[in-house]
């Protein structure tokens, strides 16, 4: 007698797939394999590197120059530089329509979803991050007299 609910290779991979809401449309994601992630992860470090380079500058150990150039890179590259690492991930999400409707949070928000899809124990630190202040909240929260 077979096992006519046994999970095929393929269903397995296609659960593992994370929903990424860009423009108001849902898109599924999926998983890279191990060395293309490590690659995209890599891309990822350098651009984080990047960014904390320019939001840790001391105040007075820089021009103005500098605080223009930082300034800038925050506020006006790093949404097109997530973007981008976004659909390095993902080159099957429609770019042309996303660039034209989604908003800078959803970028933020998908490419989260993508990093926890990249290194699945960022999902667990994650998880374990929210049960920790799920509990906090509890514990400081009053508690109901009778």
């Amino acid at each position: 007698m077979t096992n006519t609910k046994k999970r095929t290779t393929t269903k397995k991979v296609l659960a593992s797939t994370v929903d990424v809401v860009l423009g108001g449309v849902t898109y599924k994601v999926k998983p890279l394999a191990i060395r293309a992630a490590a690659a995209w992860l890599d891309k990822y470090e350098e651009y984080m590197r990047d960014l904390l380079a320019y939001q840790s500058m001391e105040v007075k150990s820089f021009s103005s120059a500098d605080f223009t150039e930082g300034f800038r890179e925050i506020m006006c590259s790093a949404p097109m530089r997530m973007t981008e690492l976004l659909f390095e991930y993902a080159p099957d999400l429609p770019r042309e329509t996303i660039l034209d409707t989604a908003t800078p949070l959803e970028i933020q928000t998908a490419l989260q979803e993508v990093l926890c899809l990249a290194n699945p124990l960022l999902a667990a630190a994650q998880i374990e991050r929210t049960i920790s202040m799920i509990e906090r909240l509890n514990a400081s929260a009053p508690t109901k007299r009778d």
